[in-house]
């Protein structure tokens, strides 16, 4: 196959290149995308034992956990909270969070 003539200013980066580049960049990905819907891939699911508090490392593992539930790259099929003498307060603070992101329909228990 014969490659295109090179642009007018001849350097591999000039517009023209670059546009062709981009243009096949963003094929690619799109084509990645779709071959990826979350409609089309099985998604782990994943049940987090987490006792949020205090301590800020819980809560962030669970935003994040929620937050790749909530783009389709893992199902959260929920979240079970103990710990201390608040187990109650604990899962009280991880629906609160978790609805904030919008994962309702993760279910939390004690």
């Amino acid at each position: 196959r014969e490659h295109p003539p090179p642009d007018s200013s001849g350097g591999p980066t000039s517009g023209g290149a670059f546009a062709r580049a981009t243009l096949a960049a963003k094929c690619a990905l799109r084509g990645a995308a779709l071959s990826l819907s979350p409609a089309r891939k099985r998604l782990d699911r994943f049940i987090l034992v987490t006792d949020p508090g205090p301590d800020p490392d819980d809560v962030k593992a669970l935003l994040i956990a929620a937050v790749l539930h909530k783009q389709c790259h893992i199902q959260l099929a929920g979240v079970i909270c103990n710990g201390g003498c608040q187990p109650d307060m604990r899962a009280a603070l991880a629906r609160c969070l978790l609805d904030h992101v919008g994962a309702e329909d993760v279910p939390v228990g004690v």
